[in-house]
């Protein structure tokens, strides 16, 4: 498997600014989902699920945007 995985500055700046109990389990939400390939959303409040979507949604962006310039 080499599906590499774009972390970008806004999605760091992101995860920093959250309070340190949302961070952590916003940030195990996305490491189940990208690494482990399970349901990250699973267990999350309905707060920490709309930042979840937003962080995994900058995540996957760029992720693309790096495979394809990596392809050219």
């Amino acid at each position: 498997m080499n599906t590499s995985v774009v972390f970008n500055a806004d999605t760091l700046r992101i995860l920093r600014q959250l309070n340190p109990a949302d961070r952590n389990t916003i940030s195990s939400a996305i490491m189940n989902r990208l690494v482990m390939g399970g349901d990250g959303a699973e267990g999350l409040s309905p707060m920490q699920t709309i930042v979840y979507s937003m962080i995994v949604s900058n995540i996957e962006r760029a992720s693309a945007r790096y495979a394809r310039q990596s392809e050219a």
